[in-house]
């Protein structure tokens, strides 16, 4: 399979590796296991840093094509990005909300239950700079800040 000028099939192998990490980790570690392999599979983790890498690269890699082919390439940036994460996100908060309710749980911390607040800073991609919302309704929901903040500093810069 050759790539094309835009589409480099490397990019995507790294994400799959990244992927697999990140799946080694939440499978977990059998007590059987050997020290090696419970080695690899405690490096699984480093598959989101990869992830992060290989999100930064693609949106500098294609800057210089939007660039020269769009001419509000800023705006069409963060509209691409935007519906790129936002509705399967937005299904989820509303999903763990049925499932779970407003209930406290381990990440909420001191607080009593899951605010007005707290879901409002989910809808925009911003709890993730509050330690008791970080992760109180979606699990794993850190890293949507943490991408939406890259998007945002890649936008403007």
């Amino acid at each position: 399979m050759s790539e094309n000028k835009y589409n480099l099939t490397w990019v995507d192998a790294m994400r799959g590796w990244a992927i697999l990490g990140v799946l080694m980790v939440h499978v977990g570690i059998n007590e059987n296991a050997t020290v090696f392999l419970k080695t690899i599979i405690a490096n699984g983790a480093r598959g989101v840093q990869l992830f992060f890498l290989m999100s930064a690269f693609t949106m500098f890699y294609t800057y210089k094509r939007h660039f020269k082919e769009e001419c509000k390439y800023v705006g069409n940036f963060f509209i691409r990005r935007f519906f790129r994460i936002a509705p399967l996100y937005y299904l989820a908060i509303i999903w763990y909300l049925w499932l779970n309710g407003t209930e406290p749980n381990y990440w909420t911390g001191y607080i009593q239950s899951i605010t007005g607040f707290n879901i409002v800073s989910n809808f925009l991609f911003i709890h993730g700079l509050y330690p008791y919302y970080i992760n109180s309704l979606v699990p794993g929901g850190w890293s949507i800040t943490v991408e939406m903040m890259f998007y945002l500093f890649r936008g403007y810069f």
